[in-house]
């Protein structure tokens, strides 16, 4: 048995009747691991997809299979061309091939409809006069640099082709051309900017001083905070970890800031004027803003902000 890595792929268009005829089963890498030597068996008679999260990731083809397929030097090329396109349209990331003279030699499914034009369309057109706008990019120069020196290299930038798309790159040897593997990573590098600035807000406001911040969880109880949130309450770090939230204020105003927490986790931000019980100085007017921190799916928490009232 071999895992489909990178044999010689053909570039001939794929037959409809090969299609129907690949069969490709798909399979959990968990259940492939606990069932290997099933799986192995039926990979005899048809392509394995093994999936990661619904999407297949890498394929298990018997040996018979791959020298159809074109790999090791084996014949059969066009034999089996129509399986190989079956099993590379499913994957999700956009997948392009070049020879040493850039020219295009296969493009899956996904890649076609992020380029916007057929495989028939670029078969065998230079990829770089077909893409102007990537002559002089950072990727192009990253592409240049993996085909002369003939290795793997991974980076993320900025996509030519959709702008405002942050794209993954991963670019491999491939016969005597390049491999080009594209992934659409911009929900991620939203999502890394956005911790980033959240980050730099609270070192900001850690260093301002004299105001506290943090979130609850659901049990009422502090879970997060910086470091002037301690300076503020007067507490130490280790003994603010876990504290009920309720148990900073005087015992008059619990009630109050009870039904202010239980409020934000139901969802409604709000903010009241109230007091605290600071170590060592007694009660101190505070202004509290409290709001609903969602997870995915539903509310896993409560941020608060706490500022001495003007």
């Amino acid at each position: 048995m071999n895992y489909l890595g990178s044999p010689n792929f053909p570039s001939e268009a794929a037959e409809d009747g090969d299609i129907a005829e690949s069969g490709a089963e798909q399979v959990t890498a968990t259940e492939m691991t606990r069932n290997f030597r099933h799986w192995q068996e039926r990979a005899r008679s048809c392509p394995i997809a093994i999936t990661h999260h619904g999407s297949p990731r890498s394929y298990l083809v018997s040996a018979t299979h791959y020298r159809q397929m074109g790999g090791s030097g084996g014949g059969g090329k066009q034999a089996n061309a129509g399986a190989l396109r079956f099993a590379i349209d499913q994957i999700g990331e956009h997948l392009v091939v070049v020879d040493d003279r850039w020219d295009v030699q296969l493009v899956n499914s996904a890649a076609e409809a992020h380029l916007g034009q057929s495989q028939a369309a670029l078969i065998g057109r230079n990829f770089f006069t077909t893409f102007p706008e990537l002559c002089n990019s950072y990727t192009a120069d990253r592409m240049r640099e993996a085909q002369e020196a003939r290795t793997m290299i991974e980076f993320e930038a900025p996509s030519s082709v959709s702008p405002g798309r942050t794209m993954s790159f991963r670019l491999f040897p491939f016969g005597k051309g390049l491999a080009i593997r594209v992934r659409d990573i911009s929900e991620q590098a939203r999502y890394r900017r956005y911790f980033a600035e959240r980050e730099s807000t609270y070192a900001a406001l850690a260093a301002h001083g004299g105001v506290a911040l943090g979130r609850i969880n659901m049990r009422g109880r502090f879970e997060d905070f910086i470091a002037s949130t301690t300076e503020l309450l007067g507490v130490r770090e280790d003994g603010l970890f876990g504290m009920r939230f309720a148990d900073i204020f005087p015992t008059e105003r619990r009630v109050e800031a009870n039904d202010a927490v239980e409020a934000a986790l139901g969802g409604k931000p709000l903010a009241i004027d109230t007091e605290i019980l600071k170590a060592g100085m007694g009660k101190v007017r505070v202004r509290l803003a409290l709001a609903p921190t969602y997870s995915t799916m539903a509310i896993e928490s409560a941020t608060f902000v706490i500022t001495p009232a003007a």
